[in-house]
């Protein structure tokens, strides 16, 4: 392989660590003061069609995400370590854990994707969107109405799995660029 071509992954590999750990570490901060903000009354829940939430059912996922996304961010900066000093274990690592994040982000996406083309997910949100006054008159400058609702529904989650199917392509992309840096560092 030519070196500006590996000078170019390596940079890209920086790149992508770099911005990776920034977001982990942004969402990991988030999440630990919305966990740290959830003060309600011991008894309060969330409700909806199906299911109920409270008060610790939501201070656990709030925390659980945070976790995850603090984890992330160390393994991020772990790989940035690799990445710029040239340590094969630390890319190794690193590259490992890409690997097992994208499996999880695709299982996601999929399970996400599914569950939103169901029929009634979508006449569930807009009847829950009808019983929220406030909210529809917050949103109805955008043009969405209860007649609408189910179309501007449909388009957003087309729009949104658009999103998701172009971060798939570029976070496989990634691991690919990554296994050749290490395969080239494991040869050097």
């Amino acid at each position: 392989m030519p070196k500006s071509r590996r000078s170019l992954i390596r940079s890209t590999s920086v790149v992508a660590s770099f911005l990776g750990a920034v977001s982990n570490f942004a969402l990991a901060a988030q999440l630990f003061v919305t966990w740290r903000s959830l003060t309600w009354e011991p008894e309060s829940e969330w409700e909806g069609p199906g299911f109920s939430l409270n008060r610790d059912g939501a201070r656990l996922i709030c925390g659980l995400f945070s976790a995850y996304f603090a984890a992330a961010f160390a393994i991020c900066v772990f790989g940035l370590a690799g990445i710029v000093k040239s340590i094969p274990s630390f890319v190794r690592i690193y590259r490992n854990y890409l690997i097992g994040d994208f499996a999880f982000f695709s299982l996601f996406a999929g399970l996400a994707s599914s569950a939103a083309f169901d029929p009634a997910s979508r006449s569930n949100v807009c009847e829950h969107i009808s019983r929220h006054p406030d909210l529809l008159r917050d949103i109805i400058d955008l043009g969405l109405t209860l007649e609408n609702c189910e179309q501007w529904f449909e388009h957003g989650l087309m729009s949104l799995l658009a999103v998701l199917v172009l971060l798939t392509l570029i976070r496989l992309h990634f691991i690919f660029a990554l296994s050749r840096h290490y395969a080239h560092l494991m040869r050097s």
